[in-house]
């Protein structure tokens, strides 16, 4: 129905729902809750008990996971503050899990974030509709954002990715897309996220300095919902952390962590970073989400149809050159691609116009890259502690191997410093892999749509 009529943004709405509900379930009993997630998950207790005070709960940690918390645990997602011992990553995401957490437990938790991704696929799939013409290209892309890597493998966890994702593309569509603007409710979307993530916060200010293009007065009333909100929020933590700014957990955290690693959280390798982000093969974008690259395919065409996709460009742009100076640029213990969940619903107009183009070449790279995503996106969901990777390790990558007989993405670079001469072989690998992107850039951009 979706690739011969479009849909309809309810029906988008519960066919997410039902997929990631059914995955949450899977990947519940199937892994356990590593990285940042049991943290979460013991807030979110700590809070349904009146208690604001962060611990590492050694017999909910236990449960979790298996094994008791090592010190590192503590030192990495607990910081002392003037007013005591606080979670780093702030406490909107425990507190949205709390209901959840109370009613069926981890389960519960991962079905709140499973809730906000299928409103985050909903409001991708009325994006799409509102700036792609073409039906079965938009319905493509929207399959593709919905259920294939990144956002399949996050949505059935409680990382604060997805919430933040569902937050950006609906503010985007009420400032610069939606037939009925809503410019203080966008505001104040881009206002919550100073509760999540920095990340999470650029893309937000880059949203709202180009809603200056959508009028004086959509300006101003975005403008001041987004400080009313972002005044609660130094209120807020003022009173949790001694500190009145946004993200004042991550400000102590970034400190504690370096002293634990006595190495800086901002490193600015740009060249280490960006590449590394897109195309590292374990936990990059192209190692597991190569279908994204179709948007290289389809920029100047889309940006040349529609200028309200400017802001959508920059966001991905910004973002991405503001995660490769972070040292944790591959996502901690998670699904690969992480840090890439918030801004994928702005860039599915981007691959609808690339799966428009009618062209052979196009059409067959388009093909490869989505089945390449949508058996990456199976062996994910089926085989979930397979998408968690350490540096030495490349858990997908072997699946490719066992499933095909051999891996067609093992000549992507690895960036992981795991020899004294990593380097040498990961910048020779990684120019295919450029030269690629550039000539999909190039023809995309040489040649209408046809």
């Amino acid at each position: 129905m979706l690739l011969r009529t479009g849909g309809s943004a309810v029906l988008a709405f519960a066919l997410a729902l039902t997929v990631y509900a059914g995955l949450a379930l899977w990947t519940t009993a199937a892994v356990a809750p590593y990285g940042d997630q049991v943290h979460f998950l013991i807030a979110a207790d700590a809070l349904a008990h009146g208690r604001v005070e962060a611990t590492v709960d050694a017999r909910i940690f236990r449960d979790l996971i298996g094994v008791d918390p090592s010190p590192d645990d503590l030192a990495t997602h607990v910081v002392l503050t003037p007013v005591g011992p606080r979670l780093v990553q702030g406490y909107l995401v425990p507190l949205a899990l709390v209901p959840g957490w109370i009613a069926a437990g981890r389960l519960g938790a991962t079905l709140v974030v499973a809730l906000a991704g299928a409103w985050a696929a909903a409001q991708t799939f009325l994006l799409l509709r509102e700036t792609v013409a073409d039906v079965r290209a938009r319905s493509w892309s929207w399959l593709a954002a919905a259920f294939l890597a990144p956002v399949v493998a996050l949505a059935p966890t409680v990382y604060p990715n997805v919430l933040g994702a569902a937050a950006l593309v609906t503010a985007y569509r009420w400032l610069f897309t939606a037939p009925v603007r809503r410019p203080l409710l966008a505001g104040a979307l881009c206002g919550a996220t100073l509760f999540i993530t920095p990340r999470d916060g650029l893309v937000a200010l880059v949203l709202l300095a180009f809603a200056w293009s959508a009028g004086r007065a959509t300006f101003g009333r975005a403008v001041a919902a987004f400080a009313a909100v972002g005044a609660v929020a130094c209120a807020t933590n003022a009173l949790l952390y001694g500190v009145p700014v946004p993200y004042a957990g991550y400000l102590f955290g970034t400190a504690a962590a370096q002293t634990l690693s006595a190495e800086p959280s901002l490193t600015f390798r740009v060249w280490v970073g960006l590449p590394a982000i897109l195309y590292d093969r374990t936990f990059g974008v192209a190692g597991s989400a190569p279908w994204l690259f179709i948007g290289a395919l389809g920029a100047a065409a889309a940006l040349r149809a529609r200028r309200d996709l400017m802001p959508a460009a920059v966001a991905i742009a910004v973002s991405l050159l503001a995660l490769s100076v972070y040292r944790y640029w591959e996502g901690g213990y998670a699904p690969p691609a992480r840090y890439m969940v918030e801004v994928v619903p702005l860039a599915a107009p981007f691959v609808a116009y690339g799966l428009a183009r009618r062209d052979l070449s196009s059409r067959a790279f388009a093909a490869l890259a989505l089945g390449l995503g949508a058996l990456a996106a199976l062996l994910i969901a089926a085989l979930p502690a397979r998408a968690l990777n350490s540096a030495f390790e490349g858990k997908l990558q072997e699946l490719y191997d066992a499933v095909l007989g051999l891996n067609p993405l093992g000549w992507l670079p690895s960036f992981q410093p795991v020899t004294p001469d990593w380097y040498v072989a990961a910048y020779l690998r990684l120019v295919p892999a450029l030269l690629l992107t550039a000539a999909l850039a190039w023809w995309g951009w040489r040649r209408r749509l046809a």
